[in-house]
């Protein structure tokens, strides 16, 4: 399997362990903050992560702790895949697959998820052979 897959399915399956609610507007947000149970003038108890998604402002440090290190799993990951053929490859791949939609800028798509730039890729071997690597695959079996 993937591995970088198994890594983002294991940090969604923590991720959900947190409640989240989504509210389009203020109507929307007092319904949502009963299924928290919460009463509808308990707004400061809930943090706005960003656009319409909403945490309990308790698990507010969890969530965010959970980000960082979900990130520095991710590096420790890549770092530890000296050749580019095994997480990086996957990285790339899994990456290349979702934004495939975009046709022409499913690269630069792929990329901006990764938070990578392509001075990021050229200043890596491991990277770049990763890179290089995935683009081949994917371009030979979706083009």
């Amino acid at each position: 399997m993937n591995k970088y897959k198994e890594l983002k399915n294991r940090h969604q399956e923590e991720l959900n362990e947190i409640p989240l609610i989504v509210a389009f507007d203020a109507q929307d947000l007092e319904q949502e903050m009963k299924s928290l149970g919460l009463q509808p003038n308990e707004t400061d108890a809930v943090y706005k992560l960003h656009n319409c998604a909403y945490i309990l402002k308790s698990d507010r440090d969890r969530y965010n702790g959970m980000l960082q290190r979900f990130k520095d799993e991710e590096k420790q990951a890549i770092n530890a895949d000296k050749t580019g053929d095994g997480f990086i490859y996957d990285m790339f791949f899994y990456q290349f697959e979702i934004h495939q939609l975009f046709e022409s800028e499913f690269v630069y798509h792929a990329l901006k998820a990764l938070e990578l730039t392509k001075k990021d890729i050229l200043k890596s071997p491991n990277l770049l052979n990763g890179y290089k690597k995935a683009f081949k695959v994917f371009e030979n079996y979706y083009y």
